[in-house]
């Protein structure tokens, strides 16, 4: 049977569920919670046995974001001109973060693009904490920036709202 474990970090805490495909389904076999310091340090021991995939959620407070407008939508070309569009934007330039695109909707002639970013040095440091699991994540998302884009507002990433669980 094959075990995945998605790794949900949220502010001082992390969730942990370790998934197995049983009949072409993912079904819960485990989870746990464990505290979370604000520099990222956790233990995950005992959880991480035979584990094929991994997943990451990262907390909204560890995102930014930046609404961009630009004249076309396809996402190749977004993340082909972000950098630039970064540079003047985030201290130290765009070198410095890892993005992702979210187009948003129409503003005129121009679309407007959600750019959402991490800083490297932060994913780095997750990554290194779960090196001696032996866990690479395939992607990186965030949970809650997920729940927050249904009903989107700019207030709303001033203000997010925490989710239960069972979400």
């Amino acid at each position: 049977m094959s075990k995945s474990i998605f790794i949900d970090i949220k502010e001082g805490e992390l969730d942990a569920y370790i998934f197995e495909v049983k009949q072409g389904r993912y079904e819960i076999k485990d989870s746990k919670r464990y505290p979370l310091s604000d520099s990222y340090n956790f233990s995950i021991d005992g959880l991480t046995e035979d584990i094929e995939n991994a997943y990451l959620s990262l907390p909204l407070g560890s995102l930014n974001f930046r609404v961009i407008d630009l004249p076309f939508s396809e996402k190749d070309k977004i993340r082909e001109v972000l950098p630039f569009e970064l540079d003047g934007m985030v201290l130290g330039g765009s070198d410095k973060v890892v993005f992702d695109v979210i187009v948003l909707g129409t503003s005129g002639d121009k679309y407007q693009v959600l750019a959402v970013y991490v800083d490297k040095t932060v994913i780095n440091k997750i990554l290194e904490k779960l090196k001696p699991y032996n866990l690479d994540p395939e992607f990186i998302t965030s949970i809650e920036l997920k729940s927050m884009l249904k009903d989107f507002s700019l207030a709303g990433l001033l203000t997010p709202t925490g989710l239960d669980n069972e979400d």
